[in-house]
């Protein structure tokens, strides 16, 4: 049996109860949606009401019979029959929850899926259209990402008045230095931390997850293409709890390590940090996997280990760059999908190697098979440390280098890194 999922009386329900409200109720009609009403006659009452608050105006007899007169709607016959069809606003909220539901039921209902299967190139493109159809639906978003002006302004303000201490923009990483700089990272943004191997970007990817589930407590999932979870789990321990990495795995701790292990394991299985240590994953893999665990519980972020280990798609591409543009692409878009940070690491080529000792400061140039990796990121860090390079310097000086900031200043900074427990500290400035 074929249903329609439009109910006229429900979305008359809903408009009348505004009405009543007498303004008491404006913030219901911001919830709703032009596609919530079919009825045509309701649809103008809607447009009516809507324009009132888009105005800033208040809801009631003499705003919407200036409004209601603009559209060629009878004031008097169009008001009486609302207040006919509800004499209260009681219930108000319980009507538009009830209309929103309809309405979304109704979107699912009328997807066009045998378009959307015949438009793919392949299944799997055509389940990642279907699914991002359905969670446009289900997240109530409208099919444009429009803002308006002033209410971007009022969000800009506020943070503006907010106190000093909590004016990052977005997930703090956990080092101080790092955040003056990037001010957080943001919601939709795609971040790049790019190193040649064993300068430290796996641990850098991890502390920031730790930093997200442990003290900001965000769902976190970590996508390892290169070390599996056990190695990833071992050097968490030794990150958090501060205890050598060599002494967890041959067992021989000290003092109160035993404790800081137990602490940390317990506030690690309490938390929402999940590994997918999957091997060759496609984008277009990780991107599915990405949005069911978001629809499960809403990530806060999502790090990448590493970014040149994601395959592009199965569709032939005419170089290895072309590829790993469509993976920095993919990223970037799912991080706008997901409304949160990703932090992609990323292999650094040897031309560093090939320059002077004191000019090895990683380049955006550096980047290997860097394609978009450089234009799609908001930030892209290198991570330096000298010791690599000169032996004659000191072991536990590290440089994180902004190399590109799409929302503010680049730079370097200095940082302590602890080898035994893998792991950066701000460095005490003087």
């Amino acid at each position: 049996m074929r249903t329609c999922w439009v109910d006229p009386d429900l979305e008359r329900r809903v408009l009348a109860a505004i009405y009543v409200a007498r303004g008491r109720k404006d913030h219901l009609l911001k919830s709703l949606d032009p596609s919530d009403v079919c009825d045509p006659l309701l649809s103008v009452v809607y447009e009516a009401m809507a324009s009132v608050v888009l105005r800033g105006g208040s809801i009631g007899q003499a705003s919407l019979t200036v409004e209601l007169s603009r559209r060629k709607l009878s004031p008097d016959d169009t008001l009486r029959g609302l207040e006919e069809a509800c004499a209260s606003s009681a219930g108000a909220e319980e009507y538009a929850q009830a209309l929103a539901e309809l309405s979304m039921r109704r979107r699912l209902a009328h997807l066009p899926v045998e378009r959307l299967v015949a438009q793919a190139s392949d299944a799997r493109s055509a389940a990642l259209a279907i699914q991002a159809e359905v969670e446009a639906i289900v997240r109530s978003k409208p099919p444009e990402n429009t803002h308006r002006a002033d209410a971007l302004a009022r969000e800009a303000y506020a943070a503006l008045e907010a106190p000093k201490a909590s004016r990052l923009r977005g997930l703090p990483t956990g080092l101080d230095r790092l955040d003056r700089v990037l001010r957080g990272m943001r919601p939709g943004g795609l971040y790049v931390a790019a190193a040649r191997p064993g300068a430290g970007k796996t641990s850098l990817g991890l502390q920031v997850a730790l930093e997200a589930v442990l003290r900001c407590e965000k769902a976190c999932l970590v996508f390892s293409l290169e070390m599996t979870a056990r190695e990833l789990g071992d050097r968490m321990l030794a990150i958090e709890a501060r205890v050598p990495a060599e002494r967890i795995a041959e067992g021989r701790l000290e003092a109160e390590e035993p404790t800081r292990i137990h602490r940390t394991l317990s506030r690690l299985s309490e938390s929402r940090l999940v590994v997918d240590d999957s091997a060759g994953l496609a984008i277009d893999d990780l991107t599915m996997r990405a949005r069911r665990h978001h629809g499960d519980r809403a990530l806060g972020l999502v790090v990448v280990d590493y970014l040149q280990l994601v395959r592009g798609s199965t569709r032939r591409k005419d170089s290895r760059e072309q590829e790993v543009s469509e993976v920095a692409r993919g990223l970037k878009n799912l991080a706008k999908v997901l409304d949160c940070p990703i932090l992609a690491l990323a292999q650094l080529n040897r031309q560093a190697e090939q320059r002077a000792a004191s000019d090895r400061r990683p380049r955006l140039s550096d980047l290997r098979e860097s394609g978009e990796i450089e234009q799609a990121a908001d930030a892209v860090l290198g991570i330096h440390r000298p010791s690599q390079f000169d032996s004659a310097a000191d072991p536990s000086l590290a440089e994180i280098l902004v190399l590109k900031h799409r929302h503010g200043p680049t730079g370097i900074g200095s940082f302590t890194w602890r080898a035994e427990m893998t792991r950066f500290d701000d460095r005490e400035e003087g």
